[in-house]
């Protein structure tokens, strides 16, 4: 949430709305034009430890970028007239890939009614895949916060609240 009412922002929208589109990728496999520098990059050992090192270029180019279909980043306005940067997409590429490769490692199936991959959380293969879980996870966080913040300095004011919901489960910073 910003301290920015909407109403002041109403006469713009259209333009924030432009801008948007073109300062954020958006799609499928897209890259970020603008280069983001993330401490989680040079965690080395949760890059390690999560066997998804060769993928870190990628994920480096990707971080920032917004998916299709239900992904979105939109401007909203709460009952006290307040602005609120909406933002939903995910890990990107880095998560799917992560849960192909493990799928893969598990002798699992790709598909919906297939037989469920059961992987032991303490054996080397549950560890690897909790940590390239972990890793998408943090990288979901960074590429949204990055999304905010972009917005953020296109509309001007102070950022007051950060709600953060997944899978109807919500919490404050």
């Amino acid at each position: 949430r910003l301290d920015v009412t909407y109403a002041a922002i109403a006469d713009r929208a259209g333009e924030l709305a432009k801008e948007i589109a073109s300062t954020i990728s958006f799609g499928i496999g897209r890259t970020n034009d603008e280069r983001v520098d993330h401490a989680l990059f040079g965690d080395q050992e949760a890059w390690r430890s999560a066997d998804m090192e060769e993928y870190r270029p990628k994920a480096v180019k990707q971080l920032g970028t917004v998916g299709s279909g239900n992904h979105y980043v939109d401007l909203m306005r709460d009952e006290e007239g307040l602005t609120w940067i909406g933002v939903h997409f995910g890990s990107r590429g880095l998560g799917h890939t992560s849960a192909t490769k493990y799928l893969k490692a598990a002798g699992g199936q790709d598909g919906i009614n297939v037989p469920p991959a059961i992987v032991d959380e303490g054996s080397d293969l549950g560890q690897r895949y909790l940590a390239a879980m972990a890793l998408a996870g943090r990288y979901a966080y960074a590429g949204r916060e990055w999304v905010v913040e972009r917005v953020h300095k296109m509309i001007g004011g102070e950022l007051t609240d950060v709600v953060h919901n997944h899978h109807n489960y919500a919490w404050r910073e």
